[in-house]
């Protein structure tokens, strides 16, 4: 058989089809393996937290999610209208960007002698109480008579709050930083309102399904449902009783106790605070209600089995 021009034209045609088809089977592969590279090895996921209120976006880093959840509880558990806890997240935010002040050398030392003698004793060591507010200069009563410093941890803040006449839910964020002699300028601290009541709101139990968290899987934490559940204890001392959290290897379920605030929800509120912390102690799952937040997805699915008055944690990956 002889081959015409026009035969061999056909068969350079398939030729160079073939060609393009494996280069871009080859491209493709090529992309779909380092996409899932990259995704596998979370090089382009940034941890955070974030909540939506019209339509604007407000985003906390892991750490600061979790001083507000810590800020908002304290209130929670001391009875406090929600407004308390967030003058307290705006103030801290201003003041320390909702992160513990580092102690200077001398502080360290002064906490490392009280654990020493703590020790002796056979008590166990106390860890100094982290520090989310600024520490003011000398700040002058009536007349320059007297100093006093600016409340610095958390139980100091919210006892100065409690305890200063004329706060109420009802004033504005310039006039609690005045009221509550605040370090920096009082027009400074509105900026952060917003912000502050955006993950309150979550973290009182206002709001269902409010607040996602993005977490890495890369270097988390191990499991740790003991020590999730001595926080949680600890943090809700007055709101939860001893019999309300049970601890098992994979995962901790909480019995919600009733609440006679109407706008409270306790379910939301516990199940809120557990995605604040959910980095620490390595917390794949948290089930609220009908939703399911999951570590891998970072979203709130609705989920077949719902049970209302109890929050789940599962700390077992789904590899699946």
């Amino acid at each position: 058989m002889v081959a015409t021009r026009e035969m061999a034209r056909r068969k350079r045609r398939r030729r160079a089809l073939v060609a393009l088809g494996v280069g871009a089977a080859v491209v493709a592969g090529t992309g779909y393996g380092a996409w899932r590279f990259i995704d596998d090895n979370e090089y382009l996921l940034e941890e955070g937290c974030s909540v939506t209120v019209g339509g604007e976006d407000f985003s906390l880093t892991p750490e600061q999610a979790r001083t507000a959840a810590e800020l908002s509880a304290a209130a929670a558990d001391r009875g406090l209208d929600p407004e308390a806890a967030v003058d307290a997240v705006a103030i801290s935010m201003q003041e320390n960007e909702l992160t513990a002040r580092d102690l200077d050398a001398e502080e360290q030392a002064a906490a490392q002698e009280a654990a020493d003698a703590e020790a002796e004793e056979g008590e166990e060591p106390t860890e100094p109480d982290p520090e989310y507010f600024a520490r003011g200069g000398p700040q002058w009563d009536n007349g320059g008579e007297q100093t006093h410093g600016t409340p610095t941890t958390v139980p100091e803040f919210f006892s100065a709050l409690e305890e200063t006449e004329g706060w109420s839910p009802e004033l504005d964020m310039e006039e609690t930083a005045e009221l509550l002699d605040r370090p920096h300028n009082a027009s400074f601290y509105p900026q952060h309102e917003d912000l502050a009541r955006a993950f309150v709101t979550p973290l009182t139990g206002q709001q269902p399904v409010d607040m996602n968290c993005e977490i890495a899987q890369q270097d988390a934490p191990d499991a740790d449902p003991e020590g999730y559940a001595e926080n949680l204890t600890a943090t809700f001392p007055n709101l939860l009783g001893e019999d309300a959290v049970e601890a098992t290897e994979d995962g901790v379920v909480i019995t919600v106790p009733e609440s006679d605030e109407a706008e409270q929800d306790l379910e939301w509120m516990l199940a809120h605070w557990s995605l604040a912390v959910a980095r620490d102690y390595g917390v794949q799952d948290v089930g609220a209600g009908a939703y399911t937040w999951q570590r891998d997805s970072a979203t709130w699915d609705r989920t077949p089995t719902a049970e209302e008055g109890t929050v789940h944690l599962d700390f077992t990956r789904d590899e699946d």
